[in-house]
């Protein structure tokens, strides 16, 4: 939006020459009776001829004007200014927006109309540029509008003056930023006030910030006056905070999310703050920070609580070829005991999965920003590669270090029974696992810029059999950047991972804890968990894939043939270009490539599986939804030609 410097007093302003005389203007003229007989008669002697002119000026169209050109499909405008191309490019463009965007050229009719909106407008462009001496000459014809600049000189300030209580010291010049001696700008005016109040609120304790500027133009000197004044305020500093409205929500628990301590400076802005974080608990609909009246040079603050419902049922629905339908089930308290305790319980159903899954988060443990998760599993499973029914119970501390880096660890029991060549086996793993990510993606569910990284590291020992240990170790990384200046703005993303176990072989692992490659979250177009080394036979764990060959055909299992053994490692990778087609419509071209390895070194590239898809994106206010189609390039015997995925959310 287009702002002049206001207010202004103006001086001596030179009434401007008179290029042209309206018919009105002439009109006027004589009924005034400030000339005589003589020129009233030869004025009236001209105007036949002036109408002539008129008319031959509209028949001849709008007059070309050298090194311009016609800009806009309705009512065509053209500018120029002599000896001043940037003046006159930035006036182009000024002049452009407005009619994009302002309603009122769309409810323009007339040429005439156009015209006076463009002349309103530039007159207030130019003094937002200093030209506080500009003329105008516009002329209308054929549909077209030119207009004529005469900016004049370009005024500068003369003097910056600072009306300023006592117990306030005078901002810097970095703050400020204008200088003398500097043109008279309007925007860095504004911006140079908005410098100075945002110092004011962070380096002073005043109840109240008010900063203002006047401006006094003088036409004389070419020049302005800039006085900034701040309304006088009392320095104090906070009272006490005070809650209206919370009745389940413990006071201690809302005071972890206070942003000031009682007798700290007076900052408005750690209202806000402490607002966005009380809302961000996700137990309030509402939370409205009041600052009272000083009381002995405190500011108590009400804060006025709208409590969400602390309840709620919850439901999935995903699809993809494997799997078929995954639906899932759940009901969630979001403050158990008072204190933003979070209670989970699903159900959880697909082709290959069946499960029961609780949790219970206690946030802010024994100190801010740090969570306790307590979980506990009953499942059923039965991927291509093993069968498993398992039970687990874990628990794990997450502190958040810094802003977007965060550690975790913990510890998680599984007792299971895996079923592998149809020959069952029971295990106790007893692991600790500890990890380190970091994000700094813009949108977890729709990252358009920004990278994301984790490492991994939870070793295991069965109590079953002490003498099996071995280490999982994971890395992972995606990276994403969004080509603004293309056309539907395309986003580039990137994800990779590796993995190793180290610490005993590939069949003395547990089935369900080595590695496998293929499917949705992983490399699409493949068969769930089905890339990585094979078996021949269908019986036995005395098989050594290191050392006996084994073949790249997969068979469903059922025939008793080659299986997934999953890999002591692994290395996979995504691309992805998501393109918006509209606002809430896009499309995604991507290629998956992965295998899992049967020894603990990571071939990175050898022996990839490659896919290649596209996608459908539906963009929502909270996630997009996804659909993708892929097709394996490296088809084996036993792979389907095309893979269905539903989800919501990015695939990564």
């Amino acid at each position: 939006m287009l702002r002049a410097l206001t207010p202004l007093t103006l001086y001596n302003e030179a009434t401007p020459d008179l290029n042209v005389i309206s018919h009105t203007a002439v009109r006027r003229f004589i009924e005034r009776g400030t000339l005589s007989h003589a020129a009233k008669l030869c004025l009236l002697c001209t105007l036949p001829y002036w109408f002539l002119y008129s008319a031959l000026s509209v028949a001849a169209g709008t007059p070309t004007i050298p090194g311009t050109k016609l800009i806009g499909l309705k009512h065509p405008f053209v500018i120029f200014v002599a000896n001043k191309p940037g003046l006159q490019k930035l006036a182009e463009t000024t002049l452009s927006e407005q009619r994009a965007t302002n309603s009122k050229y769309q409810r323009a009719s007339t040429l005439r109309t156009a015209s006076k909106y463009d002349h309103e407008l530039l007159y207030t462009f130019l003094r937002s540029q200093g030209y506080y001496a500009a003329k105008i000459e516009s002329k209308n014809a054929r549909g077209q509008v030119a207009h004529q600049i005469y900016p004049g000189p370009q005024f500068t300030l003369a003097t910056i003056e600072f009306n300023w209580p006592s117990n306030v010291t005078l901002p810097p010049q970095e703050v400020v930023g204008i200088k003398e001696g500097d043109p008279v700008i309007a925007q860095a005016v504004l911006d140079s006030l908005a410098n100075i109040k945002k110092w004011v609120l962070d380096e002073h304790c005043l109840r109240e910030v008010n900063v203002s500027y006047e401006a006094t133009i003088n036409h004389i000197n070419k020049s302005a006056r800039v006085i900034f004044t701040l309304k006088p305020s009392p320095q104090v500093v906070f009272g006490k905070a005070r809650y209206v409205g919370h009745t389940s929500i413990q006071k201690s628990y809302l005071d972890l999310f206070l942003g000031f301590e009682e007798g700290e400076c007076f900052k408005p802005r750690l209202l806000d703050s402490t607002r966005l974080q009380l809302i961000q608990t996700n137990l309030l609909a509402n939370a409205e920070p009041l600052a009272g009246p000083i009381e002995d040079g405190k500011v108590p603050v009400d804060f006025r609580l709208t409590e969400r419902n602390q309840r709620s049922i919850n439901a999935a629905l995903g699809y993809d070829t494997d799997i078929k339908t995954k639906v899932s089930t759940g009901w969630e308290h979001r403050n158990l005991m008072g204190r933003g305790e979070q209670l989970t319980a699903d159900l959880i159903l697909s082709k290959i999965s069946q499960s029961i899954e609780t949790e219970l988060i206690f946030p802010h443990f024994k100190r801010k920003k740090q969570r306790l998760t307590l979980t506990a599993v009953i499942a059923k499973e039965t991927p291509y590669a093993y069968d498993i029914f398992k039970g687990e119970v874990g628990a794990n501390i997450k502190r958040e270090l810094i802003h977007g880096l965060s550690a975790n660890i913990g510890t998680n029991i599984t007792f299971s029974r895996v079923t592998e060549f149809d020959n069952p086996e029971d295990f106790a793993l007893l692991s600790i696992p500890a990890s380190l990510d970091y994000s700094a993606r813009n949108n977890p569910l729709n990252p358009t810029r920004g990278w994301a990284a984790g490492v991994q590291v939870e070793p295991f020992i069965d109590l079953y059999r002490t003498g099996r240990k071995f280490t999982r170790h994971t890395l992972a990384g995606s990276v994403y950047h969004t080509a603004k200046q293309w056309a539907f703005k395309p986003t580039f993303a990137m994800r990779m991972a590796v993995g190793v176990i180290d610490g005993s072989t590939l069949l003395d692992v547990p089935a369900d804890q080595r590695f496998y490659v293929g499917g949705g979250g992983s490399v699409r177009g493949y068969r769930y968990q089905s890339i990585s080394e094979t078996s021949t036979r269908a019986t036995g764990p005395a098989i050594d894939p290191t050392t006996d060959p084994i073949g790249p055909e997969l068979i469903d299992s059922d025939t008793q043939g080659i299986k997934p053994l999953g890999g002591l490692s692994f290395s996979e990778v995504s691309f992805e270009i998501r393109s918006r087609i509209t606002q809430s419509i896009g499309i995604t071209v991507f290629a998956d490539g992965g295998y899992a390895y049967a020894d603990k070194a990571p071939k990175m590239g050898n022996d990839y599986l490659w896919s290649a898809g596209l996608g459908l994106r539906y963009h929502t206010s909270f996630a997009p939804f996804r659909i993708d189609i892929a097709t394996p390039l490296d088809k084996r015997e036993g792979d389907d030609s095309i893979q269905l995925y539903i989800a919501i959310g990015q695939a990564f």
